[in-house]
């Protein structure tokens, strides 16, 4: 079965950023000593965000039909939508915004369709740095959407 959503509104995991107290930041309290991490395989997720800003960003993008979308790969989604926006300081109306998602059977089979959209989207001349795009919202959706149906059944995840 394949699991992939590409029409998700422009709200879904979307925050009230502009709503959130003001607040100073008093940082972590240090900590030290060792730990260790199991890193199990399973469901991945490649995923399309879109920067998304409350006012415009013309510096960035230098025309209204093109948009700044990050192309990338997770086994938490949640996390790292959090960690991708939590540089940004509370009230200032920027936000990462999921766009297009699919869910593949492991991390090895999300990062041989991350690496082939990325590679897409480099000989259309979208990608402007690493794994980020400038490119019509649309067109990007559309490309992703391809790709991921293109793929065996064994590829993408239940």
């Amino acid at each position: 079965m394949i699991n992939h959503r590409e029409d998700i509104g422009p709200n879904l995991g979307s925050t009230a950023i502009a709503a959130a107290p003001i607040t100073r930041s008093h940082g972590p309290v240090p900590v030290f000593g060792s730990f260790s991490v199991a890193r199990d395989d399973g469901a991945n997720h490649v995923y399309l965000m879109e920067f998304v800003a409350d006012r415009p960003i013309a510096a960035v993008v230098a025309s209204s039909d093109r948009a700044v979308l990050k192309l990338g790969r997770t086994n938490d989604l949640e996390r790292r939508r959090a960690e991708l926006n939590q540089g940004f300081p509370p009230g200032i109306g920027l936000e990462w915004r999921l766009l297009a998602l699919v869910t593949c059977a492991n991390a090895a089979a999300a990062h041989i369709l991350e690496q082939s959209l990325l590679d897409r989207f480099e000989a259309e001349g979208a990608c402007f740095g690493r794994e980020f795009l400038l490119i019509n919202r649309d067109n990007a959706r559309a490309m992703f959407a391809h790709f991921a149906a293109a793929q065996p059944r064994d590829f993408i995840g239940q």
